[in-house]
């Protein structure tokens, strides 16, 4: 099922953006965009560098000003990164900050997490905040044969948003870092908890989905829901109403 051909991916594909202020105006329009390509989501790096630029962005000839951009989006208080698409770090404006801590609050944090992700959870929470060196040491995996262990326990709690992860270099994923974790309730500003809880599951994932949807291409949208940490059922009864309200707004129309 298509939604719709949205005018913002389009936007990405026929112009480019070159400062921060530009950047911003696109994540406004959009909701979200992936740093690094994650297909079909418009991301940052080609909105900046053009639509054949590639995940390996480092040395392409805007990286320079890729990474600038990055970081200026950084330091915008409407702007928040998160592992929310495809378990990439992605950008999410402040207007659905509200739908991004009500899917975690009513969806994410209600699934069950396997034994190495649960306890690595549970240690983030009691310390508040710790690095990976700390985490790994205090779960019992700092053992150079368990590294792949601690690495899947970390990449799940991460994309269902269960943690935030900061670190010196957040744009640049392909560097090498130490990250510092802290329980996603830490971030969350009062007014967002507020505007959180009116929101239902449904809704609160319809509002991502259909952001979703405006920052990808022309694709199914089963491809777009499959990058998302949503139950599929949930996932469908979303877009049928997203459906339902664009029909009937385009017969408003007519």
């Amino acid at each position: 099922m298509r939604v719709n051909e949205p005018q913002g991916w389009r936007m990405t594909r026929t112009s480019r953006v070159t400062t921060v202020s530009e950047a911003c105006e696109l994540l406004e329009t959009l909701g979200l965009l992936t740093v690094a390509p994650v297909s079909p989501i418009a991301s940052l790096v080609r909105a900046v560098g053009g639509p054949s630029t590639t995940a390996n962005w480092w040395g392409h000839p805007a990286g320079k000003k890729i990474y600038s951009i990055a970081l200026g989006l950084e330091e915008s208080a409407d702007v928040f990164g998160c592992k929310l698409v495809g378990g990439k770090l992605t950008i999410v404006h402040r207007r659905l900050w509200p739908a991004l801590h009500a899917l975690v609050v009513r969806v994410t944090s209600r699934e069950p997490l396997p034994p190495d992700a649960r306890r690595l959870l549970r240690e983030i929470e009691q310390r508040g905040a710790a690095r990976t060196t700390e985490l790994r040491s205090a779960i019992g995996l700092e053992a150079a044969t368990d590294r792949r262990r601690f690495q899947r326990a970390k990449d799940l709690i991460e994309s269902r948003l269960l943690v935030v992860a900061s670190s010196e270099d957040r744009a640049g994923e392909s560097h090498s870092h130490v990250a510092t974790f802290r329980p996603w309730r830490s971030w969350v500003p009062a007014d967002v908890a507020r505007a959180a809880r009116r929101l239902t599951a449904q809704g609160a994932v319809g509002q991502i989905l259909r952001a979703a949807i405006a920052a990808s291409g022309p694709v199914d949208d089963e491809v777009i829901v499959a990058l998302f940490p949503i139950p599929p059922e949930l996932a469908r009864r979303a877009l049928h109403s997203i459906a339902r309200s664009t029909s009937a707004r385009s017969r408003s129309r007519h």
